[in-house]
């Protein structure tokens, strides 16, 4: 708590929300538990993911 209001506080909250959303996102993409079971359902899948990878990091 910072013990002020903010005028924009929905707005900081939809950035932080983003911000968080393609931090697990991003992380999730590249964790060995989740990639390996990408490539037993797909490795077309798990090619295309780890081509889009990089823009989530």
């Amino acid at each position: 708590m910072i013990g002020r209001k903010l005028e924009d506080r929905a707005e900081i909250e939809e950035q932080q929300h983003q911000a968080a959303r393609w931090t697990y996102i991003g992380s999730g993409m590249v964790h060995e538990r989740f990639k390996a079971t990408l490539l037993n359902i797909s490795a077309n899948a798990a090619a295309r993911m780890a081509e889009a990878a990089p823009v989530f990091a």
